[in-house]
């Protein structure tokens, strides 16, 4: 989906009272339901950018037979502000009751992988064919470059990714946004490096807060990004957005960004238990069930997998498993349920879960929270049933990677948590940690703005890196904290051959013990030349346990763990 606004310069933004705005919102709807209907919205697509332009001008050649026209949909929605939810962006009733500009989608369909795709956006007479006559077109020509193909994979390690995914959290618009937005376009630019394949911002997108004016303003400041990058997103606590006409929630998230979701079932009902105390702990009874609320797809080797932690009255449903147990779920512990089952880890062995509230979280901010925990007791157990590799959050805004988490306990062949809430918005950063650190803690930064990229080199390797922004970084390293990580049902069937056996463990330690004793004698025969041969062996294990960073564990991984700040794993 290519996905833009179009603001009619005779219609306002904001009115006076409620009986303005909906008498506006109702010529609107007129509009897109009558003679403006005929204009829609369109996409043109071309792998060359010279056949959208013609003559030194920005016309389209319609002789060229290599541009595609995609037709599109258009929204529009309306909404009335709730003071509690603004915050800083309030003011007064100037900016209360809001009309959204156009919103136009256009779904583009059937490209091939791999490819770099040039692109204008616009709209056309919807019966006349002429484009180029009766078309209007925004005069910039964007691109971008099509994902890999799914399942493709390199045939030998190479030292480069063949994709790499970014993820952001809680990015908001400020100074310090703009400087993870340049960090990316920065990388995006450099050719000696593989570019971003994907982005996911996992929450708070604009921090808009009611103040709808914020999310166009948000789309301008992205665009230079998120026009040549495709996103993905997901919604946050800051996307709930309640109307105070309607009580209706995820508005303007609802209405400005179409994700691959099921639209069959894509359904909102106004919020209940709407008091104070409850926004505060996040039990406020919400229903946003298919659509951009939960949904998932594969890009490369990876089936990446997006729930909606403030879905919090979900539509149950009666379901039956394989052994005839009926059920009461949610719809979306349903779709989270069927999803897994159907993936094929020989074609994607990556599973990535993407939500906003962290499960796992040692900072001191954001503990105990109804919605985040009441979907950690149905979800928590699917993700290790399923093998799921890594689950990334935001909603925290700081940076912090767990090891593997199983039920609390660290658990090194278990689901690998991260939370990456430092996207840069106006509620600034979280420096303050719980202590003594947990266990499963592997790193934790509450210092630095910034972002973390997923590069995917083979089947069996990807490597996580924490990115912080170059504006503080002027007596630390660019990167701070990266892991090896190998999926999950690799990880644990590695395990399960040959550290879990107890006949195995016996064999080997005797046969390490006759080894060891062999090389005392040896030793003691040959002093000076063993013990120089000694000392160098000592110096390759030191340097190894600082890069794998699991010195001082059990089998369980429930020991303190080196305070070493370029941790791996594998």
């Amino acid at each position: 989906w290519i996905s833009w606004a179009l603001a009619d310069p005779s219609v306002s933004s904001y009115y006076n009272n409620q009986e303005d705005l909906n008498a506006a919102f109702g010529k609107a709807v007129n509009d897109i339901d009558g003679s403006v209907a005929s204009m829609v919205p369109a996409v043109l697509v071309s792998r060359n950018r010279d056949s959208l332009i013609s003559n030194g001008r920005e016309n389209i050649n319609e002789d060229d037979s290599c541009v595609a026209l995609f037709h599109g949909e258009q929204r529009q929605y309306k909404h009335v502000r709730d003071d509690r939810d603004s915050g800083q962006f309030a003011n007064g009733e100037k900016n209360r009751f809001y009309l959204s500009p156009r919103l136009f989608h256009a779904h583009i369909a059937n490209l091939p992988p791999s490819t770099k795709f040039f692109y204008r956006v616009g709209k056309v007479l919807l019966n006349n064919p002429s484009y180029s006559v009766n078309g209007t077109f925004r005069d910039t020509v964007f691109h971008f470059v099509t994902p890999p193909k799914t399942g493709e994979d390199m045939k030998s390690f190479e030292s480069k990714p063949m994709m790499k995914l970014v993820v952001i959290g809680d990015i908001g618009q400020t100074l310090f946004s703009e400087h993870t937005r340049d960090s990316i376009l920065t990388e995006m630019d450099d050719m000696d490096d593989v570019p971003p394949t994907l982005a996911m911002i996992v929450g708070d997108l604009s921090y808009a807060d009611g103040a709808q004016d914020r999310w166009d303003i948000f789309g301008r400041k992205m665009e230079p990004l998120f026009s040549r990058l495709p996103l993905m997103v997901l919604p946050g606590n800051h996307e709930i957005e309640l109307d105070m006409e309607t009580h209706e929630t995820f508005k303007a998230y609802r209405n400005r960004f179409i994700m691959p979701g099921n639209y069959s079932i894509n359904n909102s009902i106004p919020a209940t238990n709407i008091d104070p105390h409850n926004w505060q702990e996040y039990s406020v009874k919400l229903r946003y069930d298919g659509g951009a609320s939960y949904y998932s797809v594969d890009v490369g080797l990876c089936h990446l997998i997006v729930l909606n932690t403030y879905d919090t009255n979900s539509e149950m449903v009666e379901t039956v498993d394989k052994n005839g147990l009926r059920r009461i779920i949610s719809l979306q512990q349903k779709f989270l349920e069927d999803d897994l089952v159907k993936v094929d880890r020989k074609v994607t062995p990556f599973l990535i879960v993407f939500m906003h509230g962290p499960f796992y979280n040692s900072n001191e901010a954001h503990h105990n929270e109804v919605a985040t925990k009441s979907m950690k007791e149905w979800v928590e157990p699917i993700l290790y049933r399923h093998k799921v590799d890594v689950v990334f959050a935001g909603h925290v805004h700081a940076y912090e990677r767990n090891y593997g988490v199983k039920f609390e306990r660290a658990s090194v062949n278990s689901t690998i948590f991260i939370t990456v809430g430092d996207g840069g918005n106006h509620e600034l950063l979280y420096p303050h940690w719980l202590y003594p650190t947990p266990t499963y803690s592997a790193y934790r930064s509450g210092k630095h703005y910034g972002h973390g990229e997923l590069e995917i080199f083979n089947k069996t390797h990807i490597r996580w890196v924490w990115k912080p922004n170059g504006e503080d970084l002027t007596d630390e390293p660019a990167t701070l904290d990266s892991a090896w990580i190998q999926p999950l049902h690799l990880r644990e069937s590695f395990t399960d051959k040959s550290l879990l056996s107890l006949s195995n463990f016996t064999l080997v330690f005797f046969f390490l013990l006759s080894i060891a004793a062999a090389m005392v004698i040896t030793s003691f025969c040959t002093w000076k030349t063993s013990h120089r041969q000694a000392f160098d062996v000592i110096g390759e294990q030191d340097e190894f346990i600082n890069v794998s960073n699991y010195a001082n564990y059990d089998s369980y991984g429930n020991t303190e763990p080196l305070n070493d700040t370029s941790a791996t794993m594998t």
